[in-house]
């Protein structure tokens, strides 16, 4: 199948579309290798039309690594606890509407996620990506140099509504636990890709709340200018999803902003994560032992 894989990119920076796969049939091993290919390069990659199942989601994802757990707000779909349900509509207005990298208040954030369109409202509905690396590259030469060796704190962020219910002393509690359950992280504001060696910016507005070693004011104005920069429509690929498309991205060098333009229609998606990089995590292996 793997000659058969075309390619269609989108934008000069992010994003690509792949037909001549079909996910309903397990891969062969090449077969994922020419996608994980397709990952690294673009970042983004869509497969329209894919009539899969949870076991062959699940089956997708353990081709990269090793599925995420449940996650720790989002319900999950019943009988495949590693599959996280994203049910948007009249009753349950969407949150997801805000760019931001998967659970940056990890220390160990996923590596990818794979998303399948269940249910695509007539319109509206797109989702927005964008490249961490093409933003990093664009900075000014000072401003890179002055990056280097930064790092910031994430944590829950927008997450904090989930438990802002009730009264003062009773969500004071709530929030204490959230934070616990958690957690927080410290992450490198400039990082290097495991696998092409490019660097990229790593802080978004959802879960990073401050630069280490700054004064709040400092750290404020420097994120506002990063996120000024990083925003712009040059680096960024807007998808039109239609029912049955899976898309999958590396969560390590991207953003994404899924717009809530749909309601009163609705939106439902299935999602799993990847921990770990499988093939990156094996050439780690196999250099140290014949190095």
């Amino acid at each position: 199948m793997a000659g058969r894989i075309r390619i269609s990119q989108l934008t000069p920076h992010i994003g690509a579309e792949a037909s001549g796969v079909d996910l309903s049939k397990p891969l062969e091993s090449s077969d994922a290798d020419v996608l994980y290919e397709m990952l690294i390069k673009h970042q983004v990659v869509f497969l329209r039309d894919q009539k899969i199942t949870p076991e062959t989601h699940l089956a997708l994802a353990q081709s990269f690594g090793e599925p995420e757990a449940p996650h720790p707000v989002y319900r999950n779909l019943q009988g495949f606890e590693r599959i996280t349900v994203l049910a948007n509509g009249p009753e349950k207005p969407p949150s997801t509407d805000g760019w931001h990298t998967d659970l940056t208040f990890k220390t160990n954030p996923p590596f990818t996620t794979i998303l399948h369109a269940v249910k695509i409202p007539p319109v509206g509905g797109d989702t927005l990506w964008l490249s961490m690396s093409a933003a990093y590259d664009t900075l000014p030469k000072g401003m890179k140099s002055e990056l280097e060796g930064l790092r910031a704190v994430h944590d829950l962020g927008d997450f904090r509504n989930n438990f802002s219910h009730g009264d003062a002393e009773s969500c004071g509690r709530e929030l204490t636990a959230a934070h616990e359950r958690f957690g927080n992280a410290l992450h490198p504001i400039v990082q290097i890709h495991p696998v092409n060696g490019k660097k990229f910016l790593y802080v978004n507005p959802c879960f990073t709340r401050h630069v280490a070693g700054m004064k709040a004011q400092e750290s404020n104005r420097l994120l506002s200018y990063l996120y000024d920069h990083i925003y712009k429509p040059d680096y960024q690929v807007r998808f039109k999803w239609t029912a049955g498309t899976v898309a999958f991205w590396d969560n390590r060098c991207t953003q994404h902003y899924a717009t809530a333009d749909y309601l009163p229609h609705s939106r439902k998606m299935h999602r799993v994560t990847v921990i770990n990089d499988r093939r990156a995590d094996s050439a780690k292996v196999k250099t140290l032992k014949t190095g």
